[in-house]
This record gives structure tokens, C-alpha cells and sequence, in this order.
């Protein structure tokens, strides 16, 4: 990813580079590396935003390069009726030491949607989620 600003100050181009071995990154979602390495490289040039220092275009550059990894990987599911299942909340999927559903898709991961249904067949709550890694938080 490459984000360009101007410096009014010292009257010259800022441009930060990142790409997903930058050590700004390297932590960032680290258990989605082996996805992001399939993937075919590209690079996005971001433009909406002005930039006035480099600080400034390499914190915006990150933020858009973690949102980008966490929408990688997203999961629907079914579940009994869970009133506290919320968007917004947390869920544990598999365990986090056996690795039930194996290391792709055990995880953490946080709720985008939910639908509480009632009928003939009881009380279900239906949810979408994406991949969220603990130590990605600041």
C-alpha cells in the first residue's frame, strides 16, 4: 500500500510504503499471514485523505491495511437462542488450545450481525462474524 501526502512545512512529497512484511505490520493479525501470502500481490493507492506528515500517512496506512486483513476471514453461524450475542461482542469459535475447527478457523472473533428468531422450532440466533486476533489491540 503507498499513501502519498504533502509536507506544507518543509514543501516536499510524503509517501509511506507498506506491505504485509513492513514491521509496522508484523504483529497485526499475525495468524492470517498464511491468507494474505496466497493472495495475488496488488497495490492500493489511497487518495481521500490529506496528509501533512509522515507519522500521520504511515498510522492511516496501517489502519487501512488491518481492516483490509480482518474482513479476510468471515464466518456465518447458527446457534440456540443467545440474547447477549450482539453485534459488537466477541465470540470464541472452537476451543483456543485444542484448535476444533483447526488453526484457520478457531479464533476470536467479532459478531457484525445477528438475527434472533422465534418460531415452531424454538429460539435461534443467527450471526455473522470476522476474525479478530487479541494481540492486534493496542
Amino acid at each position: 500500500m503507498t499513501v502519498r501526502g504533502w509536507d506544507r512545512a518543509a514543501q516536499k512529497l510524503i509517501e509511506v510504503k507498506l506491505d504485509v512484511n513492513s514491521p509496522e505490520l508484523v504483529k497485526i493479525n499475525k495468524n492470517l499471514d498464511y491468507l494474505v501470502h496466497q493472495c495475488d500481490p496488488r497495490e492500493d493507492h489511497v487518495v481521500e485523505k490529506p496528509f501533512f506528515t509522515k507519522q500521520e500517512a504511515e498510522e492511516f496506512a496501517a489502519s487501512v491495511f488491518t481492516d483490509q486483513r480482518k474482513r479476510m476471514v468471515k464466518i456465518t453461524g447458527t446457534t440456540v437462542g443467545l440474547p447477549l450475542l450482539r453485534a459488537g461482542s466477541q465470540v470464541q469459535i472452537g476451543s483456543p488450545t485444542k484448535k476444533s475447527f483447526g488453526s484457520r478457523l478457531s479464533g476470536l472473533y467479532f459478531v457484525t450481525a445477528t438475527t434472533h428468531t422465534f418460531n415452531n422450532n424454538g429460539y435461534t440466533t443467527r450471526f455473522e462474524a470476522r476474525r479478530e486476533d487479541p494481540e492486534s489491540k493496542p
